[in-house]
């Protein structure tokens, strides 16, 4: 691996040369002490990668002042969004900064969160600041997201069904972004991706064991949307998003008693709740009264009606749940009452509700179903294809999917046990 920092395009090498420094000792004016060095150990190194399959681009960062990227052999440089184009190392380059050769690479912000990566980094200025996109193949991207999604602990056919789901999902969004900056996010608002922090033992094995294997409806990646838990029953894809998907349809769950989400209870105090309907436009003083006044066809509160001193407000369960934050609202399975200076929410599941259930995912998984019956279930009229026999649909697309040309053999890195909690709104 030779992880050296250069600048990619011609014409940051001709800005590069301006300055008197031949591009390929920006990285040593960086390793000089201009900028310090950052080494992150995360366990031992990777023996080999899954690069097989398109290369998804997902951005790990946005709207950064500067961020600095260090490589396995511990170099580092900087780069900052200067008032028009990137400064890296010192050096004006243009609007785009691109890693050469594979990672595994280290992100360092400001703030001093960090990443760690395999594929390569690129590094655009926007109007915000600096996105990072971490461009990597599927099969490293998906095993960077299975622990991030689901218990490493859990049964294996729930972990192999949560590999299929995040990397059909993944696909999915490829073929809906084509022409786009990047794929997918690294957070909630895509799906989960920790990339090497994320990875696990058990998630290489799901890996494995799917390797290539993806939900399809009429010969296209399907929406493989999740979610932690249901509640009892999943929400059809039209009363969440507007938009109807036959293989997203309202289903029963027998089994999710062990999710801590089952039932819950939420409350906000009425000024807290004023504050969020002025949010959504709404101004009707103080709060005296709320009620559901519609609910989905799998019991979701569609729309509230709130009552003030000075107005009504009719809102979306989305809405509120939008304005007051889905970690605490958890899901829009709910009842509301007004009691003496606040609103109290009762409710059930943890997630926007549609497609798989993670919690069912593993309930199914200890009663012996194998991850073929799993998705089959929460995903009904689909089929389970390769990759491979989509490869060539996407080909004949204006703009082609990236696909990497030499397939590697697939091993795990060890390293530390990750913790992390499923998040209720992956993939939403």
């Amino acid at each position: 691996m030779s992880g050296e920092f250069t600048v990619g395009q011609a014409d940051r090498l001709q800005r590069a040369s301006r300055t008197g420094l031949r591009p390929s000792l920006l990285f040593s004016v960086a390793a000089a002490g201009v900028v310090l060095v950052f080494v992150f150990a995360v366990g031992a190194a990777p023996v080999a990668r899954a690069e097989t399959g398109p290369i998804v681009r997902v951005r790990v960062l946005a709207n950064q002042p500067e961020v600095i990227i260090s490589n396995a052999k511990g170099r580092s440089i900087r780069v900052v969004a200067g008032a028009r184009e990137l400064v890296v190392a010192g050096v004006p380059s243009g609007a785009r900064y691109e890693t050469q050769g594979k990672g595994p690479y280290w992100v360092k912000t400001a703030k001093g969160a960090t990443s760690n990566v395999r594929g390569q980094l690129r590094v655009d200025k926007t109007s915000g600041g600096l996105s990072v996109v971490n461009e990597v193949s599927l099969e490293n991207y998906v095993v960077g997201t299975i622990s991030a999604e689901m218990y490493a602990s859990w049964e294996p056919a729930a972990l192999q069904a949560q590999a299929v789901a995040c990397r059909t999902y993944a696909l999915y969004q490829m073929a809906e972004r084509v022409g786009a900056p990047y794929d997918v996010t690294a957070d909630v608002a895509s799906q989960r991706y920790l990339g090497i922090r994320g990875e696990s033992e058990s998630g290489w094995a799901a890996l494995r064991a799917t390797a290539g294997q993806i939900i399809s409806y009429g010969g296209r990646p399907a929406l493989a949307a999740f979610h932690s838990s249901s509640g009892g029953e999943t929400a059809s894809s039209k009363e969440v998003w507007g938009t109807s998907l036959p293989y997203l349809r309202s289903v029963s769950v027998a089994d999710e008693d062990d999710s801590p989400d089952t039932y819950w209870r939420f409350g906000v105090s009425d000024a807290h709740m004023a504050r969020g309907l002025v949010q959504l436009g709404h101004k009707i003083g103080h709060l005296e009264a709320v009620e559901v006044i519609e609910r989905s066809g799998s019991g979701r509160a569609s729309k509230l009606r709130f009552r003030g001193a000075s107005g009504r407000a009719t809102v979306t369960g989305r809405e509120i749940r939008q304005v007051l934050g889905s970690t605490t609202l958890k899901s829009t399975l709910f009842d509301v009452r007004k009691e003496s200076g606040k609103v109290v929410f009762v409710g059930s599941g943890n997630g926007h509700g549609v497609g798989m259930s993670q919690w069912a995912a593993q309930a199914m998984a200890q009663q012996g179903a194998g991850y073929r019956e799993i998705l089959s279930n929460f995903y009904p009229g689909t089929k389970l294809v390769g990759v491979e026999d989509l490869k060539q649909r996407f080909a004949r697309r204006a703009t082609p999917l990236a696909w990497t040309q030499t397939p590697q053999r697939a091993e795990p890195v060890k390293s530390r046990p990750l913790k992390t909690k499923l998040n209720g709104d992956p993939a939403r």
